[in-house]
C-alpha cells in the first residue's frame, strides 16, 4: 500500500485528529511492529518520509507525480518531469527520419502520461500514433520512419513546453461541471451550423451557419463522387471544432463546461479521444480543436443526439434558400425561447484554419494567443468571473439512453420523443457523468464462512 490521500478543511487541531485517525486505520490493516519480528521487518508507515514531511498538512503538495495546489486549484508538472519533457524532444532532432519500434513506443507512452493533464495536449498526439501503424509488422526491432507530418507535431509539442511551466493547468480545464451552455451541430455537403442556449436561461440563445468552400464540397464522397477525399465525418467534425469559437467570441468560457450535441458518431468519438491514428484531415481537425480549447480554457463535452431530432442544426446547415432575417423570423416563430435568437457569424480566421485542416494542412495557431484573452477579473477575495466548480459529478436526473446502448435509434424515436426544440429537448441527450461505486463494503473479499454467516 502507499500513496495515502487526505483533505481536510477543518481548524489545525481538528487536522491532528483526521490525520491520527489516518494512522490508526493504517495500523489496523497492516500490523505494526512487534518486539519478536524479524530485524528486517520495516514499520509500514514510512518514518523516513513521514520526517521528511509527507504528513505534514499543505495546500500544495506532489500528488502522484503532480503537483496540486488547492488555493489557485491548479495542476502542474514538477520541474524534474518538465525537464524529462523536454530532453524527450530533444532526443528527436528535426533531421532524424527513422527510429526503432521499441523506442518509439517508450517516447509516445511517456508523452501520454505527462499531457494528461496539459490542455491541448492530446490533440498533438495523432500523427506520432499514425508511425505505429504503418509498418506490417509487430517486432521492437522495426524501423519506423518519422514523416514531415510528425516532426510539425513535434513543434507544436516543443510550443507546448514553452509555457507548460508558467501556465499551470486549472482544474476547471479538467474536470467536467454543471454544464453552463448546452447546444448542438450539423453539417452537410453545403455548410455546417448550430445552436447555443444558455443553462440558465438569462442571456440570449445564438445560432450561427456558414456555407462550406465550393471545392470541399466538390471533394466529399458521395454515391456520385466516389473518388473524393473527404467524408460526412470530416465535415461534422469541422462542425465541431468551429462551434465552440462562436460562443468564446461572444462569451467569457473560460474554466467553464460547455456541451454540445451531434448526430455523428465518428466525430463524437474523435472530441472525446482528442487524437486519432491517422494522418488525415482529422488529425488536424484533432490539433485544432485542441489549439482553441487551450487558448480559451474550456472544457467540452461532446454527445450523440439521434438526427431525426436535431432539427434547430439540420435547418441551420441545410436551408440556405433562407436570409439572414428570414432564418431569424423562423427560429423566434418556430423555436421560441425565453429571449429572441441572436445570429453570430464565424470568424474568418477560424473559417479558414478549418479548411486547412480539412486540406491537412497546419494552420497557424497565432491567432489563438492566450495573448488575445482579456485579464482575468479579480474581486475582493477570489476570481469573480470564473466559474468555482460545483465540485460533484453531474449526476443524470432522469433515466437516458447512453452511447453504449445497443437498441436502434428508432426505437427511442417510436418512443414519443419530439424533436430538440429547446434547452429541456438537448438536456435529455446529453451525457451525464457518474460517480464510481465501491464494489465491495470492506477491503477483503468475502469467504465461504462470511457469506454463511450473513445468510444466518
Amino acid at each position: 500500500m502507499d500513496d495515502f490521500i487526505q483533505m481536510s478543511q477543518s481548524p489545525k487541531k481538528d487536522r491532528r485528529a483526521v490525520r491520527r485517525t489516518l494512522f490508526e486505520c493504517l495500523d489496523s490493516v497492516l500490523r505494526p511492529l512487534a518486539p519478536g519480528d524479524n530485524p528486517c521487518r520495516k514499520e509500514p508507515n514510512s518514518i523516513k518520509k513521514l520526517k521528511q514531511g509527507d504528513g505534514a498538512w499543505t495546500t500544495r503538495k506532489i500528488i502522484l507525480g503532480w503537483i496540486m495546489d488547492t488555493v489557485q486549484r491548479t495542476i502542474e508538472l514538477p520541474p524534474h518531469r518538465l525537464e524529462r519533457f523536454v530532453e524527450l524532444l530533444d532526443s528527436i532532432p528535426p533531421h532524424q527520419r527513422r527510429t526503432s519500434r521499441q523506442k518509439w513506443q517508450q517516447l509516445l507512452g511517456e508523452f501520454r502520461s505527462m499531457i494528461l493533464a496539459i490542455p491541448g495536449g492530446r490533440g498533438m498526439l495523432s500523427q506520432l500514433q499514425a508511425t505505429l501503424t504503418y509498418s506490417p509488422t509487430a517486432r521492437p526491432t522495426d524501423r519506423l520512419s518519422l514523416s514531415r507530418a510528425v516532426h510539425d507535431q513535434l513543434v507544436d509539442l516543443r510550443r507546448l513546453t514553452k509555457d507548460v511551466g508558467s501556465r499551470p493547468t486549472r482544474w476547471g480545464e479538467l474536470v467536467d461541471s454543471d454544464p453552463s451552455f448546452v447546444g448542438s451541430i450539423d453539417a452537410s455537403a453545403d455548410g455546417m451550423g448550430g445552436v447555443w442556449i444558455d443553462a440558465l436561461q438569462r442571456l440570449p440563445p445564438l445560432l450561427w451557419r456558414k456555407r462550406f468552400p465550393q471545392e470541399v464540397t466538390e471533394a466529399v464522397v458521395s454515391w456520385a463522387n466516389p473518388t473524393g477525399t473527404l467524408t460526412n465525418s470530416d465535415l461534422e467534425q469541422a462542425g465541431l471544432v468551429c462551434h465552440p469559437d462562436i460562443l468564446a467570441q461572444q462569451h467569457d468560457v473560460r474554466e467553464r463546461t460547455i456541451c454540445v450535441l451531434s448526430d455523428n458518431t465518428a466525430a463524437i468519438s474523435r472530441d472525446n479521444r482528442g487524437s486519432t491514428s491517422t494522418n488525415a484531415a482529422s488529425s488536424y481537425l484533432c490539433r485544432l480543436a485542441a489549439l482553441h480549447q487551450r487558448a480559451y480554457r474550456y472544457r467540452l463535452r461532446s454527445s450523440h443526439i439521434p438526427g431525426s431530432l436535431n432539427v434547430m442544426a439540420d435547418i441551420l446547415s441545410r436551408r440556405w434558400e433562407l436570409s439572414d432575417s428570414q432564418l431569424l423570423a423562423h427560429f423566434d416563430t418556430t423555436f421560441p425561447q425565453a429571449l429572441p435568437w441572436q445570429l453570430c457569424q464565424l470568424r474568418s480566421e477560424m473559417n479558414s484554419s478549418a479548411t486547412q485542416a480539412l486540406w491537412k494542412e497546419r494552420c497557424s495557431p497565432d491567432f489563438l494567443s492566450d495573448e488575445t484573452l482579456p485579464p482575468l477579473p479579480t474581486g475582493t477575495s477570489s476570481w469573480s468571473s470564473v466559474n468555482n466548480l460545483a465540485w460533484r459529478p453531474t449526476l443524470p436526473r432522469t433515466k437516458i439512453q447512453s452511447l453504449g446502448c445497443k437498441s436502434s435509434l428508432s426505437e427511442y424515436e417510436m418512443a414519443g420523443f419530439l424533436p430538440a426544440a429547446n434547452l429541456s429537448d438537448l438536456e435529455r441527450w446529453r451525457t451525464p457523468s457518474y460517480s464510481l461505486h465501491r464494489r465491495t463494503p470492506c477491503w477483503v473479499r468475502p469467504t465461504l464462512g462470511d457469506l454463511s454467516r450473513a445468510a444466518k
